[in-house]
C-alpha cells in the first residue's frame, strides 16, 4: 500500500464501501467497518425485526454516527477547556 493510495470515508449515502488488494478491489465487512469507527467488534450485529440484521443496516448504523475515539477527545477538550474557564 502507498501512501498516496486512498479511500473514501464511511457514510449512510453509499453503500460501497471498499479497499483495494492486490490490485483487486474488496468491500470492507461491518466489523471492519466498526474497526474503523473505534466500536467493538460486532456493536452493530443486533436483531432487526427478529433476525440478525443485513450488513445494509449495519453499515448504515455505522455511517451515521461519529468515529468514537473523535467524539472521546472533543469531550476532553471541552472537560479540560470547561475547567480552565472556571479556574480564571
Amino acid at each position: 500500500t502507498k501512501i498516496s493510495d486512498k479511500v473514501g470515508t464511511l457514510n449512510c449515502m453509499h453503500d460501497q464501501q471498499a479497499v483495494m488488494v492486490n490490485k483487486s478491489i474488496r468491500r470492507l465487512t461491518p466489523t471492519e467497518c466498526e474497526r474503523l469507527q473505534g466500536l467493538p467488534d460486532g456493536y452493530t450485529d443486533i436483531e432487526f425485526n427478529g433476525k440478525p440484521a443485513p450488513d445494509s443496516r449495519r453499515y448504515k448504523a455505522i455511517g451515521n454516527g461519529m468515529a468514537q475515539p473523535c467524539a472521546d477527545f472533543v469531550i476532553r477538550r471541552i472537560r479540560v477547556m470547561s475547567t480552565s474557564t472556571r479556574a480564571n
